[in-house]
């Protein structure tokens, strides 16, 4: 596969629309996240459905908030 440039990616990403870059935005945004929830499986195998959820959360927004809120959050989560 041939090496695209900085400044030809660039170019790429200029000629897009507006609907197109949007759409590569929330593809690599889902990317990431698939990524974090893969790394959070592999640290814990055995993690249940909310404890990937909380683990995403604090991994994510964890540094948004203060504990008493992350706490309520992460409550919530377990439910």
């Amino acid at each position: 596969m041939e090496d695209v440039s900085d400044e030809k990616m660039r170019e790429m990403v200029r000629n897009m629309t507006p609907t197109e870059r949007l759409n590569m935005g929330c593809a690599m945004t889902q990317a990431y996240k698939n990524s974090l929830i893969k790394a959070i499986v592999e640290e814990n195998p055995q993690i249940t459905e909310a404890g990937i959820k909380q683990q995403l959360f604090l991994r994510l927004y964890g540094d948004e908030f203060d504990e008493e809120q992350k706490e309520k959050i992460l409550r919530y989560l377990a439910s």
